[in-house]
C-alpha cells in the first residue's frame, strides 16, 4: 500500500512540475541592473534583519518542540518514562517561546526608553 501511494505521488510529480517550471515568468536582468541589491543598507537593518530572523526561527523552532512533545505523549502507550520525557519537551517548548517572547518585549522597552524606539535612532 506504500509503495503504491509513493508510487502514485512520483508519477504526479512527473507530470505537474514540468508544467510548472514551463509556466515560470521570464526575468529581464538588465532593468535592475543599476538599482541597489538589497534594502540593507545601514547596520541597524542589518540588526533589525537578525533580531527580527531569531525571533521568528525561535518561536517557529518552539511551536516544533511543542508538536514533537504531543506526538511523543501520544505515542507514550502508557509509559511512564515516556511519558515524563514529552511532557519535559513541551514544559521546555513553552518555557524557550516564553524567553523569546520576553527577549522581543525587553528589547522594545530598552529602546524606547533609550532613545525614540527603534535601532535606527540609537545605531546613527
Amino acid at each position: 500500500m506504500l509503495e503504491k501511494t509513493l508510487q502514485l505521488i512520483d508519477a504526479v510529480h512527473y507530470l505537474v512540475i514540468p508544467k510548472i517550471y514551463a509556466a515560470a515568468p521570464t526575468i529581464d536582468l538588465t532593468d535592475n541592473a543599476a538599482s541597489e541589491p538589497t534594502d540593507i543598507t545601514t547596520l541597524s537593518d542589518i540588526v533589525n534583519l537578525v533580531i527580527n530572523t531569531v525571533f521568528v526561527l525561535g518561536l517557529a523552532a518552539s511551536l516544533l518542540f511543542v508538536i514533537i512533545g504531543g506526538i511523543k505523549y501520544v505515542t507514550s502507550q502508557g509509559d511512564q518514562t515516556k511519558a515524563e520525557e514529552a511532557r519535559n519537551t513541551i514544559t521546555n517548548a513553552i518555557i524557550g517561546a516564553v524567553v523569546i517572547v520576553a527577549f522581543r518585549v525587553i528589547l522594545s522597552i530598552a529602546l524606547n526608553i533609550i532613545g525614540g524606539g527603534t535601532l535606527d535612532t540609537i545605531l546613527k
